[in-house]
């Protein structure tokens, strides 16, 4: 499965290099996709970042990733508010702080 992945991603990159470019930021739904992304080199690890968040089950809140929608959104998934924050908003640094390169 894993050289079908691989495979598919270069066919990508081959029909669009615009979707590659250096000032274009990918986040990938969850750690699976970005291994994988990461592992083929069709985009450079500081490109991209994996959105660790299961937005379709439990409750939220607004304005996300504030304290009441990580406090929620932990509880939800059973982990403490640091945790959350190591595994959702943390790798989303990068693209929060506009530095995508």
């Amino acid at each position: 499965m894993e050289k079908v992945i691989q495979e598919t991603l270069m066919q990508l990159k081959n029909q669009d290099e615009t979707l590659f470019k250096k000032d274009v930021f990918h986040i990938v739904n969850g750690e699976v996709m970005y291994r994988n992304f990461v592992k083929s080199g069709v985009i450079d690890q500081t490109q991209i970042t994996p959105f660790n968040e299961a937005m379709c089950v439990h409750e939220t809140t607004f304005p996300v990733f504030s304290e009441a929608f990580v406090q929620m959104r932990a509880k939800g998934h059973h982990v403490s508010a640091r945790d959350y924050l190591k595994k959702v908003v943390d790798p989303l640094e990068k693209m929060l702080e506009g530095n995508s390169s």
